[in-house]
């Protein structure tokens, strides 16, 4: 049950940067859907990947 759990997204800090900042528009409609997502900055993930995960 989502409702009860944090979306996390594990992604390269070149693409947090952009989701928090001229993508953010983005990160919202992610958000609309799945409720707050924490973005945890990981420079070993591509730019081209990411991680997601609810905990």
């Amino acid at each position: 049950d989502k409702a009860n759990k944090q979306a996390t997204l594990r992604i390269n800090p070149e693409v947090a940067r952009a989701l928090r900042g001229p993508e953010r528009d983005v990160l919202n409609e992610i958000e609309e859907y799945l409720g707050p997502v924490d973005i945890n900055s990981d420079p070993r993930v591509h730019q081209e990947q990411f991680d997601f995960a609810f905990i």
